[in-house]
């Protein structure tokens, strides 16, 4: 997943994958391999090289809280495709029609697939939350643009699911 993140007025490109188990961190063009801990249900703790990088995956109304270095900033978060759009034409672009996650959870299963028609009531994703697993259904017609998340992924609530176009 590729990421555009804002700190202090600055932004960072980053781009996180996994490879055979093993978590990659893309800054600025540079890689990182990395290994992710769960230090609480909303807390998680990054080893890069011998530097820690800590978060809460909360997301607040200012953004996201990480301890970096023994410092606390807030980062604002935004896929880096949905970013490049607004950039290009922030004065004419249509209002987005997302499903976003209702609650945190972990998506079990994806129900559809990118540039597939949806009618409004039709199941999208099963959403597991609480030991429960959730239909996330559109509340719209559309076709599918871009789905966000994978399976077997931690959401968060609010945290954007599928796109349509």
């Amino acid at each position: 997943m590729k990421y555009l993140v804002k700190i202090d007025g600055k932004e960072f490109d980053v781009e996180i994958t996994e490879k055979e188990g093993e978590l990659f961190l893309k800054l600025d063009r540079k890689e990182y391999a990395g290994h992710l801990l769960e230090i609480s249900e909303q807390r998680y703790s990054i080893l890069l090289g011998n530097t820690v990088l800590e978060w809460e995956s909360e997301k607040k109304k200012e953004g996201y809280q990480i301890l970096w270095k023994g410092k606390r900033f807030t980062a604002q978060v935004q896929d880096q495709n949905l970013a490049q759009i607004a950039r290009v034409s922030p004065d004419t672009a249509t209002p987005l029609k997302e499903i976003k996650s209702p609650l945190p959870g972990v998506v079990v299963r994806i129900e559809v697939k990118e540039e597939e028609e949806v009618q409004a009531g039709q199941g999208v994703l099963i959403l597991e939350a609480m030991k429960m697993e959730n239909e996330i259904k559109s509340p719209f017609a559309g076709r599918v643009k871009k789905i966000q998340v994978r399976e077997r992924q931690t959401v968060e609530k609010d945290q954007s699911l599928v796109v349509f176009a």
